[in-house]
């Protein structure tokens, strides 16, 4: 069984921690020099001082892989007058939380503020097979208040990489290695789409985003577990490929592989809305 501080390095791969975050560190292993975390038979979660989480999915029966992670970040999304987005991180320097540091999370709150002074909060809740993220948007700052969004930034990662690696040169050997694999996206216009794993894709396509992303579901033989993403009412997520496609060059037609991976931008609703839920759950099964 892997050792749970393991996993601590993904966050790495997020980011380096600064000495000067203010968020506090537990000062004891498995999750030494983190602000929260938690680990039960579902999951595992870090959220670390400088406000990055990482949330590893369990793999055989209690095994944790450092390389199999969903990574989330949160901030504001901002939209100029040539309708171009842009995606505005929290700035660690500006954490803080009223909460001390704990490997037992329950619930959290953070906030922190963006460049131009956007502020934002995020919640984070942990239950037996599911974190839920709430985000509220504080403050615009100098930011243009019709355009900003507070939001939730994430990932899908190719947790295939190495067998796609090791099975270069043998495509058929690769397709059925993920032939049972699939992604369901339930769209907030109640249309349902899914897709093989191997089937090539524009994720932020109207054939598989469309007007926005509801919740979706994707089953990873590899690691044994299914989980699911799922925004609360009036809130929607939009997902995107554009980095892989890119990466494929001329070659991939503008469409490339789903287990290659994807990127996911959720944005919260109007404060407005009574009925709005600026909620994204993360469940496993």
């Amino acid at each position: 069984m892997t050792n749970p501080i393991a996993a601590v390095s993904a966050i790495a791969i997020l980011g380096s921690a600064n000495l000067h975050a203010e968020l506090p560190q537990l000062t004891e292993k498995p999750f030494l020099g983190s602000f929260a975390a938690l680990r039960n038979n579902s999951y595992q979660i870090i959220i670390s001082p400088t406000g990055e989480i990482v949330i590893n999915p369990i793999v055989n029966k209690g095994e944790v892989r450092p390389y199999v992670f969903i990574p989330v970040e949160w901030g504001i999304k901002i939209t100029d007058k040539q309708g171009v987005e842009s995606e505005l991180k929290v700035l660690q320097e500006t954490l803080e939380s009223e909460q001390s540091a704990t490997d037992k999370l329950d619930a959290t709150v953070i906030r922190g503020k963006t460049e131009s002074g956007g502020e934002v909060e995020l919640t984070v809740e942990t239950d037996r097979k599911s974190v839920e993220f709430k985000i509220k948007l504080l403050g615009t700052g100098t930011l243009d208040a019709a355009t900003a969004k507070a939001a939730i930034f994430s990932r899908v990662q190719n947790y295939y990489q190495r067998e796609e690696e090791q099975l270069s040169g043998k495509p058929e050997e690769f397709e059925e290695l993920i032939k049972n694999d699939w992604l369901k996206v339930s769209r907030i216009d109640r249309s349902n789409k899914k897709f093989a794993l191997a089937d090539n894709v524009n994720a932020a396509s109207d054939e598989v985003t469309g007007p926005g992303v509801q919740s979706f579901e994707t089953e990873l033989g590899i690691i044994h577990n299914t989980y699911s993403f799922m925004a609360g009412s009036g809130a929607a997520m939009q997902l995107s490929n554009e980095r892989f496609i890119r990466q494929a060059g001329a070659a991939s037609e503008n469409a490339v592989p789903v287990h290659r991976g994807y990127d996911i931008v959720f944005t919260a609703a109007e404060e407005k809305t009574k009925s709005s839920e600026n909620t994204l759950e993360v469940s496993f099964k």
